[in-house]
């Protein structure tokens, strides 16, 4: 952002609402009203996971704050899903973009989920 140059990363079909970094800044998760979590490779510019298992709005997303091998997501469906993106975050990672489900879905609230956070 120093020289506040910027991309379009083109994969979700309907408007992201919450994006969050990976501590390393190597990996990039963006969450949507299409049901989906991305993860992108920021500097390849490219989706390389879609997280696929809410029902509806996924309305936040954030990194773990030690390691970038999970991320823990909160929807409109009233869960909170952790996943786990080790197989492209690992070092000797899969390469290619890949499907994710949900390593633990709970359902958490009586109501939309907007706020997530990972104790460290």
């Amino acid at each position: 952002l120093v020289t506040r140059n910027c991309d379009l990363l083109w994969g979700h079909s309907n408007i992201v609402i919450s994006v969050d970094v990976s501590l390393d800044g190597v990996w990039l998760a963006s969450s949507s009203k299409d049901n989906t979590v991305r993860v992108w490779n920021v500097e390849e510019k490219s989706c390389a996971m879609v997280c696929v298992g809410h029902t509806d709005d996924v309305g936040c997303v954030v990194w773990s704050r030690r390691t970038a091998s999970f991320l823990v997501t909160g929807s409109s469906d009233k869960t909170i899903k952790l996943w786990d993106v080790s197989p492209i975050t690992a070092p000797k990672r899969a390469r290619g973009h890949q499907d994710n489900n949900a390593r633990f879905t709970t359902r958490a609230h009586e109501k939309d989920i907007n706020s997530v956070a990972v104790s460290p």
